[in-house]
Formats: structure tokens, sequence, C-alpha cells
């Protein structure tokens, strides 16, 4: 689709949004205003696209969920062992053992390093059996085919809309590229207003 049809399709949608506004401007024009942000009109769009793994950040959630209570026991006391020496070595900042759910609030390693790390420190029955979870930062395409009805429409990211992030196993290594869905409002002008909705497809 060239860029004069993506022109027409959009403005199509919003000449019937400037419509209805002004219909109701008019029918309003004796009711007493207040100073209100002008919102422009916007059109809902959504498209499939891939997001490359940059690393992961944020609090590290450990899952345990092992077979039998002997193997869940073993497997907390090593995770709590060791990350009692790198709380005292200022590694991390804190952790909460709240049973088969450990939080750690990392200092001067990342949620990655320390999910791998802690990782080496189980036997293999106790590896099977604990999932970590953090915020997984990823880079989308610079330009994303997204619809909007029946059509088509090539939406610019700018750099910052590029950069997205949600919370996500750790089970990708950085340079994965993953398939997700987008969703988002854009104007008229192909812009991206307000925040992109991300829902990693499996």
């Amino acid at each position: 689709m060239d860029k004069k049809r993506i022109t027409e399709v959009l403005l199509a949608f919003f000449v019937a949004a400037i419509f209805v506004s002004s219909y109701v401007s008019l029918t309003n024009y004796n009711t007493p205003q207040n100073a209100t942000t002008t919102v422009p009109a916007t059109v809902y769009v959504q498209g499939l696209s891939n997001a490359i793994i940059n690393g992961y950040g944020g609090d590290l959630y450990l899952n345990i969920t092992c077979p039998n209570r002997t193997v869940s026991a073993e497997t907390v006391n090593t995770l709590t062992s060791y990350l009692t020496k790198l709380e005292n070595n200022n590694s991390i900042l804190d952790y909460f053992n709240p049973g088969l759910n450990i939080s750690v609030a990392p200092e001067n390693m990342s949620s990655y390093s320390i999910y791998n790390s802690s990782i080496i420190q189980l036997k293999g029955p106790e590896r099977d059996c604990i999932t970590g979870y953090a915020t997984a930062f990823v880079t989308l395409p610079r330009t994303v085919y997204m619809n909007t009805g029946t059509q088509v429409v090539p939406v610019q990211f700018t750099t910052s809309e590029r950069n997205a992030s949600f919370t996500s196993k750790i089970k990708w290594p950085v340079g994965t590229s993953l398939n997700v869905k987008l969703s988002a409002l854009i104007t008229q002008n192909g812009t991206i207003y307000g925040p992109i909705s991300l829902v990693l497809l499996k």
C-alpha cells in the first residue's frame, strides 16, 4: 500500500471522528466549558512483530515447585544459604522467603546473573523444579505493519517506543527473537498516542 492510499484510509477514520466531536460541540454550545487538554482523534491498530531480548532486570522471583517436600526443603535451604552470602557481600540488597516463593532485590548483580548463579548451586532434581521471573527488556523494530479494520498501516516507532519490557520467565538468552502482539492508538499523522500494549505469543 503506497503512502497516498494509507493517508486516505486514515483520513476517512478521522473525518468520522471529527464529525462526531463537532456534533457534540454544537449541541452543547450553551454549556460552560472548563479548560481541558485537547485529545487528538486516534485509531486503534494492532499487529504482529518480533522483539529482541536485551536482558533482564528488576526484582527476581524464584518459584519452587518440586515433586516432594524433601526436594523442596533442600532447594529452599540451598537457595537461602547462597542468597545470604550474596546479601553479605552486597551483591543483593535483600531477599524475602515466604515458603516456596523467594523474592530477591538486586544491588550489584543483575537479576539474570543472580538467577544463573543460583541455579549452579542446585543439584539436578532441584534445578528442574525452580523457575525464575524478572522484567525482560526487549527492542522492537523501527517499523511494524499494523491492522486498522481491513487496512494495513506501517507504523513508525521512535527510539523510546522501541524499548519495551514485560514480566517474563528467565529462559531466553540475550539476543533471542520473540514473537509478540502489539496494539496501540495512532493519530492522523501515524504517530503512536499513549502506551503500547505488548503480549508475548507462545
